[in-house]
């Protein structure tokens, strides 16, 4: 079967904010109470398109150009596999009747395979959230596990609705005519993601892994966009990050994680005064799209001007 309702946002990281199954959302000066699956999703959002060859070239250019090594060979490899999906979807296509179900299944896994990539990441992601809401980030010691993790947060950085409309409105300009960026979107985000999780893995031992703790009165609130860069954004390219790189990832109204090179905290472990908890709020919003989340429907209420 396809699956078509796909969520750019993992649906289970809004979990710590939800109440009796649902989270406050603010969109525009509109509060309302919802669920999980209501939000932050796009129908075939991270469709495999089928690709022209000047996409498929420009695709194999920018995995090459854009990625150090060994990193350029594995996003070459990643893109030859999706074209060679594309390929059998082509060959299948062609025969007189696809309806025989085990065909239509193949066609169904074509059809999902980004999205099903991204549920591979989630799960390797679930163990790590379920730790950090533990206050247990010891992790960050093992490098076969913190590079699992950097590539997660790294993705869900990238995968968001938020970037895809940055990342089109900085590269349309350098695009030839030949090639649409939203069909190969879903590709170049991987390949991005892919890339900045690397660089800072490689870095581990300047960009160290700290636990932030909300005991005040203020939530942390996350958005559309739950990953930020607290100090700057891509290059005009928007294809990797340069300068000083800061990232911060709420994970519940009461606990965040800062992936940073520019703040010495003490065993990585600190608890934030009501100030810088809604300093990193702030940032959040101005980050955001257009979607706002809570478990706290009055907090919301104040951020409406």
């Amino acid at each position: 079967m396809k699956k078509r309702r796909h969520h750019y946002v993992w649906k289970h990281y809004l979990k710590p904010w939800l109440s009796e199954g649902k989270v406050w959302c603010l969109r525009g000066e509109e509060i309302f109470e919802t669920a999980p699956i209501n939000i932050v999703q796009e129908r075939d959002f991270y469709k495999l398109h089928q690709l022209s060859n000047e996409e498929i070239s420009y695709l194999k250019l920018f995995a090459g150009i854009y990625s150090s090594e060994p990193q350029n060979e594995a996003n070459l490899d990643l893109v030859i596999f999706f074209e060679k999906l594309q390929q059998y979807q082509l060959l299948i296509e062609s025969f007189e009747d696809t309806s025989e179900s085990e065909l239509q299944k193949v066609l169904d896994n074509i059809f999902n395979s980004i999205e099903n990539y991204h549920e591979v990441i989630e799960s390797i992601g679930h163990k790590y959230l379920d730790k950090i809401l533990k206050k247990d980030i010891s992790f960050y010691f093992f490098s076969e596990h913190y590079i699992e993790f950097i590539m997660f947060l790294c993705h869900q950085y990238i995968r968001t609705k938020n970037h895809r409309e940055r990342m089109k409105s900085s590269q349309i300009s350098h695009l030839d005519h030949t090639v649409n960026f939203d069909k190969m979107w879903s590709i170049l985000s991987i390949i991005v993601g892919n890339n900045i999780g690397i660089s800072l893995f490689k870095k581990r031992d300047t960009y160290k892994l700290n636990l932030l703790e909300n005991q005040t009165a203020i939530p942390f609130i996350t958005t559309d966009q739950p990953v930020i860069n607290t100090q700057m954004e891509f290059t005009e390219e928007e294809t990797e990050l340069v300068g000083e790189v800061e990232l911060f990832y709420p994970v519940s109204p009461n606990l965040a994680i800062l992936v940073s090179s520019l703040q010495t905290i003490v065993n990585q472990h600190k608890a934030l005064e009501e100030h810088e908890v809604l300093s990193y709020n702030k940032l959040l919003i101005d980050g955001s799209l257009n979607q706002i989340f809570s478990n706290n429907e009055d907090y919301l209420n104040t951020l409406i001007k």
